[in-house]
């Protein structure tokens, strides 16, 4: 690596580290051009090392600009190609030439940034009153600290283009990077596991409707694939859609069925809503986090800070603590994901979290465990294989606008399944239930149990008294009742 080309003539060379001055590397922290008298300029020692803070100093005039490099390519021997070559960890120490790096420049420089970053924290520290802001700030120059070491070895600290999608990496990601590395390693792995099913569902699905592949790792920090998961905010599936996003984005929520917890249905919702939010705003980062935060929150934010830039956005107190960190976290998930073997994650895709792309068709209710019993099949895999009937049972046909409704198994069972429909029990659905009321039960019990509000029940029984429940008084519940007649 060259410092400041026009007061010398040589570049460093890997062989340089290979020094065996005590005075150069024994405990002290230097960059591959250290020195071995602190005195003078490169040119007046045979070895051509300078320590890092005279590498700056030298290449910095005494007005602050940077020197400029020098026009005479064949006077420092660069070729046509290191002549276009500018590292960006280069420009962060005002050195304009860059030399091919090595491993071991590497390692050395990263310790040199680390102990620049440290020196200017302390002396900012020093100006912060109060014992919970300098735990912040602590905290937070931690992480920065580790992302300048970092930086030098991974070359990451200027956006990359992924497709269309830029991949940025700065110490917000990498904060995300150590979690995953450490604390949440276990959970991390898990998603990486289930995730290697789904690339075979969600990926073709979003490369069909022109959706940057990176996406993937949106769906991974939403739910770890889980199409069960259930948040605070009554958010569900494996993209995490409101109820009635769902419905906007045509998925059915209602007594039978959730779609929202269908990878396929879901998948195609959520590729219309981001196209939708990355249509209004035009960046990535903020579509990611107004699908998190909803677009009127982050539109707020943008007419107040008169910015679209994410990062700055984050700054400010215009949006929640989880949307600051929504961004980074995927970020994060998205540069293990692409080489988990880099981050130490090594592991085989698991038989079970397979889900099944084939389906056989029914043109009736039918109750999965009738189905499992006749096929040999574990209800639970079956429940897994189908989780969005919610009830365990095929939805009415007139609550679909299909003649017919999917029931996804391996390939192998559908052709088993349409030789055992007759042998399926034919099911009869009624529009309301009767319950009968046994001793000690309560209105607010019986409505928990069928999760109806005491409102409806009320409606549909206007002459019941909630003080005086007899047991053995039948009333009416708004929902759905099953009864099975008889087999075909």
């Amino acid at each position: 690596m060259c410092v400041n080309p026009a007061q010398h003539t040589r570049l460093a060379r890997p062989d340089d580290l290979e020094h065996d001055d005590p005075r150069v590397f024994k405990g002290r922290k230097v960059t591959p051009f250290a020195a071995r008298s602190p005195r003078g300029p490169p040119s007046a020692f045979a070895d051509n090392r300078v320590t890092a803070n005279q590498a700056k100093r030298w290449s910095v005039r005494r007005n602050g600009s940077p020197s400029a490099p020098s026009t005479n390519r064949a006077q420092r021997g660069d070729s046509e190609e290191h002549q276009r070559h500018v590292c960006g960890l280069c420009v962060h120490l005002k050195i304009f030439d860059c030399a091919a790096h090595t491993p071991q420049i590497a390692i050395l420089l990263g310790k040199h940034l680390k102990t620049e970053k440290r020196a200017e924290a302390k002396k900012e520290l020093r100006t912060i009153r109060g014992w919970r802001q300098r735990k912040k700030f602590k905290r937070n120059i931690k992480h920065s600290v580790r992302h300048h070491a970092k930086t030098a070895l991974d070359h990451t600290d200027t956006p990359n283009q992924m497709g269309s999608f830029p991949v940025v990496r700065n110490a917000k990601v990498d904060r995300w990077i150590h979690f995953f590395e450490g604390d949440g390693r276990s959970t991390y792995m898990k998603w990486l596991v289930r995730g290697e099913n789904f690339k075979e569902i969600l990926g073709p699905i979003l490369k069909e409707k022109g959706l940057p592949k990176e996406l993937f790792y949106l769906a991974m920090i939403e739910s770890g694939f889980n199409n069960r998961a259930y948040s605070r905010a009554s958010a569900t599936g494996t993209w995490q859609f409101m109820a009635a996003t769902a419905r906007l984005y045509g998925l059915k929520v209602n007594y039978w069925m959730d779609e929202r917890r269908d990878p396929v249905k879901s998948t195609v919702a959520a590729a219309k809503y981001l196209k939708d939010l990355y249509t209004e705003f035009g960046d990535w980062y903020l579509a990611i986090a107004s699908y998190n935060a909803g677009p009127g929150r982050v539109n707020r934010a943008i007419r107040r800070l008169k910015t679209r830039d994410f990062w700055k956005i984050a700054e400010s107190r215009y949006i929640k603590g989880e949307t600051k960190n929504y961004v980074p976290k995927m970020l994060a998930a998205l540069h293990i994901g692409t080489n988990p073997e880099k981050y130490g994650f090594y592991y085989k895709p698991s038989d079970a979290d397979y889900t099944p792309t084939s389906v056989a068709y029914i043109d009736r209710p039918v109750k999965l465990n009738d189905v499992s019993s006749q096929l040999n099949i574990p209800l639970k895999l079956l429940r897994r294989w189908n989780p969005e009937l919610i009830k365990g049972i095929t939805p009415p046909m007139h609550r679909i606008s299909e003649k017919t409704y999917p029931i996804r198994m391996p390939k192998s069972y559908v052709s088993t399944f349409d030789s055992i429909k007759p042998q399926l029990a034919r099911l009869e659905i009624k529009d309301v239930k009767i319950h009968r009321i046994r001793r000690g039960e309560t209105l607010s019990t019986i409505a928990r149990r069928y999760k109806v509000s005491l409102r409806k029940i009320l409606k549909m029984n206007p002459k019941l008294r909630p003080r005086r429940l007899r047991p053995g008084k039948k009333i009416a519940i708004p929902i759905p009742a099953v009864v099975t007649k008889a087999r075909v």
